[in-house]
Order: C-alpha cells, then structure tokens, then sequence
C-alpha cells in the first residue's frame, strides 16, 4: 500500500518540541480542519480517510472513518471493506518489503495478478478515487471497474508509463 502507516504506539512529530499529535488526536483535528475548511474547497467532491489499522487512505483490512464532500454537502460515516463488496485482506498483504526493489515488486504484483490478496488491497481506495470522479455511481460498480482496469493490463501500462516518466527526469 501507498502510504503512511501509524500504529497506536507511534506519534507524529510535527518538529515542535513538547508537542506531538497521537493517532486519535490527529484523526479528530484533521476532521474538524476538513469539515471547516470545506466550504473554501473548490472541489465539487472530496474523500478524507483513515483506516482503524492507522493506514491513512482506505483500510482493505478493517473499517475505515472518513469524511465525504460531496456537491456541497459534507458527512462523515464508516467504510469496511464489505462495502467495496471485497472480504477483508490479511495484515500480510499490505506489509512493506524491505527495499525499494521489493516494493516496486510489491506493486507490480498488485497491478497485475487481479486474484491475489495484493490486489484486492488497493481496490478500496482505487474504487474511491473511481468512484469520488463520478466515473462509477457507487462503490461496489467502483470497484468492481477498478477490478476490471487491473484485469485488462491497463493498470500496469500506467504504472510503467509512470515509471517511464519519472526515470526520465
């Protein structure tokens, strides 16, 4: 998975000594800055997430709080993976490799092999992005798109357009 990872242990140091912002403290102050700060957005649509686990986008191992704007209209709710129409991954599937060739590994397999565990990892959150650009009318079709676009190579001719890219710089 793309992204930060806090387990309930870990603090965030923003770089101020004598503060720190703990995972529940930084879950709720990010919320309140999103819900106020809404109304100057000039997003039609965004997704705020944070995974129980401490993974800051979309949990395909647990539920997940986030905060929906959505054409003006801001909620707040619960997502599990369920949700996506996807049963729950192991912890194992969303773990590191230990080198940034590991990683690329990682997420190539993620990208290509549609059946593995690796996979339905990263359709949550590809399924919202999906979804949140009103490419899909809900999550489940979003995902189930999202499943499709790895299916047909698609995913991993982006990938290596990507890397193309940012070698190339």
């Amino acid at each position: 998975m793309l992204g930060a990872r806090l387990q309930n242990n870990e603090r965030l140091q923003p770089g101020f000594p004598g503060f720190e912002l703990s995972s529940p403290l930084y879950y709720t102050t990010v919320f309140t800055l999103f819900r106020a700060s809404s109304i100057y957005l000039p997003s039609q649509r965004a997704l705020l997430a944070h995974g129980e686990d401490g993974l800051d986008e979309i949990s395909p191992v647990t539920r997940t709080r986030f905060a929906l704007l959505w054409d003006g209209e801001l909620s707040e709710g619960i997502l599990s993976p369920t949700g996506f129409g996807l049963e729950p991954v192991s912890e194992a599937a969303i773990q590191p490799g230990e080198t940034a060739e590991e990683n690329a590994e990682l997420l190539r397999l993620a990208v290509t092999e549609v059946n593995t565990e690796r996979c339905t990892a990263i359709l949550p959150s590809a399924a919202c992005a999906i979804w949140i650009a009103g490419l899909a009318p809900e999550r489940r079709s979003a995902t189930e798109l999202a499943r499709e676009v790895v299916k047909s190579g698609a995913a991993r001719e982006k990938l290596e357009e990507f890397v193309r890219e940012s070698n190339a710089l």
